[in-house]
């Protein structure tokens, strides 16, 4: 299903006025697949930028996780974002059991690296 550039627009103006962004400690998203860039931006990740720029926290993304991907978010679970200008690393600590993972092969679309435990 081909999604508007334009409604993911609107929905970052609406979250960006309802949500208290001084919580969010990092921003993982997955991959932006058949969109129609029906706006000036190059790139939803430009977008992204755009509505995200002010915001002191790591930003990433092109993780592995969604529809097209088998790897789990874990809601809930402590964890923590390592973002550099190369990979993403996520590590959960559930009942102290670390999982973690790394993008390193995957080479996500990095925003704002930043060690962050969210």
């Amino acid at each position: 299903m081909e999604e508007a550039l334009h409604d993911i627009d609107r929905l970052f103006y609406t979250l960006r006025l309802v949500l208290d962004f001084e919580r969010v400690k990092g921003i993982i998203f997955g991959t932006f697949s058949s969109i129609k860039f029906d706006l000036q931006f190059g790139s939803v990740e430009q977008m992204l930028i755009a509505h995200l720029h002010d915001l002191d926290i790591p930003v990433c993304c092109g993780f592995p996780v969604g529809s097209n991907s088998c790897l789990p978010l874990i809601e809930g679970a402590p964890c923590s974002l390592d973002v550099t200008l190369d990979k993403a690393i996520l590590t959960f600590n559930v009942e102290g059991s670390v999982e973690t993972y790394d993008t390193g092969k995957e080479q996500p679309q990095l925003l704002k690296p930043e060690l962050v435990a969210i």
